[in-house]
């Protein structure tokens, strides 16, 4: 523990953490303008001031930012109780009782198939509570009771094994998790079930649990065997455009990419990305007239589905798309919240995309991926934005990200600059109000293990907005992940934190970023500092007087945000264009400045 907790408090030099080290954020000297619509560009706030930057609100009237003294203050009078999860005493309380039931159950075999069922209810409940302990005395519980009346071999005892093996993985024992799955698998193969959709999708499940954990203890070359036979058995049995063959095939390219076998990466990356296109209507209906001609090859027949997708598409077809924008979304949401954003964005004939980022949204539902893996998910911006150029090879790409996911596009631009036309970053500072009660969390969450789930929703959630409305419709959402690991949130915090060395590498992409200047979860002054660092002439950094921590995502922006995004989109999307060789007219010019003061007015509808 003691190793831990010196590497998880090193000294800033080594690992530069928000969450674990305290720097005091650069002001940066706004430059003295006013655009044609008459937004006012602050110059009244110095380098180095204490005096907290004054903004116009949306009377005209001059006002103070609050301090982050302040924002601390209210957020410590919002934070909900800590004491919020299921008692542990309570949960054993009822796995007690059921083995207490168990010991006294007569040589019944229906009641004891009765009480087994219970338990693998129960089982699950626990699961969902993250009480992987209790489950597993759960699962225990029904093999013993099941094994009593069938073989080693037989089918019934899958569910429990399975079962075993899923709280063995969420509880560090990886090993022990291994070894269950291949129990499973063994079964599998030998038994011969009533439905064969059901042997099919279990062992799949089981050999995909298999590659998740010889991935964790980082042995890709033991896991590729079990992933190569995951894709084969999902595309025999379910079809190559299946969910099954997405999500095997996503495993199987992560698999390859940490082998060190990148190209072979890519074919799987490009399968999962034809996947979601068919699912999402196929490419014609995606893309309208634009491969019309395309003879040479024929895309596969369209499987429309409505389950989550890793990758969304908001199509402008049958117009031709003036830019592409690849979107990121922040944690505890998804590629989803950018739906509203998306259609506005579509009026104007911009193709709007979105990845969810691994670990997040719909890779909650794919096993052995349901863990935080930032650096998977920019190598899935890499491979998208070939893909969509490829689809459109004359529409300039820009990437567009909020909160984490305004970290990971900044990020992704360092790698990929070429390819791009410019990033979008709102808020995208690791800096966050109350890092010290973070931090705290974190420490003590780390002695029930480094991959033990906390909740984390609570603490985000009344930081990033008043709005309790937003609040419940955000807690609501079933595909935006709650509970995160300490191990993950080290790994973000690692991640986050090396934003603005990443930064320093954009040398000449224009970069626009964006801070809502009420944000009571990631400091202003720390985007601003953020800023700084950016290497590019050509960057823009645009305040939002009375915007909280969200302007992009669940709807949360307004007219004048879309006018400013688009009006800065066409200057860069035409500068691009001529470089490409293709020229189409720009709806309007975008002088580059350093800093605006923008009053917002009221959300779009």
């Amino acid at each position: 523990m003691s190793l831990l907790l010196t590497a998880l408090l090193r000294a800033p030099s080594a690992a530069p953490s928000s969450l674990f080290s305290h720097a005091p954020a650069q002001e940066i000297a706004p430059v003295s303008n006013t655009t044609e619509d008459g937004v006012s560009i602050d110059s009244t706030q110095e380098p180095g001031s204490e005096t907290p930057p004054e903004i116009l609100n949306m009377q005209g009237n001059r006002e103070e930012v609050p301090t982050h003294e302040a924002a601390d203050s209210q957020e410590e009078q919002a934070a909900p109780s800590q004491d919020s999860e299921p008692a542990m005493d309570t949960l054993q309380a009822q796995v007690d009782a059921l083995r207490i039931r168990a010991s006294e159950l007569p040589e019944d075999r229906e009641l004891t198939e009765q009480l087994a069922v219970e338990a693998e209810q129960l089982a699950d409940t626990l699961m969902a509570q993250v009480a992987f302990v209790e489950a597993k005395q759960c699962w225990n519980l029904s093999y013993e009771l099941r094994k009593k009346y069938v073989g080693d071999e037989d089918f019934g005892l899958v569910p429990a094994t399975i079962g075993h093996a899923k709280c063995d993985w969420n509880l560090e024992l990886h090993e022990d998790a291994i070894a269950w799955y291949q129990h499973a698998l063994a079964i599998t193969d030998a038994c011969k079930p009533e439905s064969g959709d059901e042997k099919w999708s279990t062992k799949e499940n089981i050999l995909r649990g298999l590659v998740a954990c010889y991935l964790y203890l980082q042995r890709p070359e033991e896991a590729l065997g079990y992933s190569h036979q995951a894709y084969e058995l999902a595309t025999t049995a379910f079809g190559a455009m299946s969910s099954q063959a997405l999500w095997s095939a996503a495993q199987l390219g992560e698999t390859l990419r940490l082998g060190g076998m990148p190209e072979q990466a890519q074919t799987f990356n490009h399968k999962m990305f034809e996947i979601c296109l068919s699912q999402s209507g196929g490419r014609q209906a995606l893309c309208g007239l634009i491969n019309k001609d395309d003879t040479q090859q024929q895309p596969p027949t369209p499987t429309v589905t409505n389950d989550p997708l890793p990758i969304r598409f908001w199509p402008t077809a049958p117009r031709k798309p003036e830019a592409i924008l690849l979107c990121v979304h922040g944690m505890c949401l998804h590629s989803g919240g950018y739906q509203d954003f998306a259609k506005w964005m579509n009026r104007k004939g911009y193709f709007v995309v979105g990845v969810d980022v691994r670990g997040l949204g719909s890779w909650m539902s794919s096993q052995g991926q349901e863990y935080l893996n930032l650096d998977a998910c920019i190598a899935d911006i890499t491979s998208v934005t070939a893909e969509m150029l490829q689809m459109f090879p004359d529409t300039p790409v820009f990437l567009i990200g909020e909160s984490m996911g305004g970290g990971i596009v900044l990020q992704a631009a360092a790698e990929n600059a070429d390819n791009l036309a410019g990033v979008i970053a709102s808020a995208p500072a690791a800096q966050r109000f109350k890092r010290g009660k973070e931090t705290l969390r974190v420490v003590l969450q780390m002695t029930r293990g480094l991959d033990s789930h906390m909740d984390i929703a609570k603490d985000i959630l009344p930081r990033a907005t008043q709005n309790n409305e937003l609040r419940q419709k955000w807690a609501g959402d079933p595909l935006a992940r709650r509970f995160l690991s300490p191990r993950e949130l080290i790994s973000f915090q690692t991640f986050m934190s090396a934003n603005a060395k990443r930064a320093r590498s954009i040398r000449t992409l224009p970069v626009l970023v964006i801070q809502g200047m009420r944000d009571q979860l990631v400091k202003p002054r720390a985007t601003e500092k953020l800023f700084a660092s950016i290497a590019s002439t050509d960057k823009t950094l645009i305040k939002l007087d009375d915007r909280e921590h969200l302007t992009l995502e669940l709807s949360q922006f307004t007219p004048q945000i879309i006018d400013m995004l688009i009006r800065w989109i066409d200057s860069h999307r035409s500068a691009a264009q001529a470089e490409m060789g293709v020229l189409y007219p720009s709806h309007s010019q975008f002088c580059p400045f350093e800093t605006v003061h923008l009053p917002v007015g009221r959300l779009a509808s």
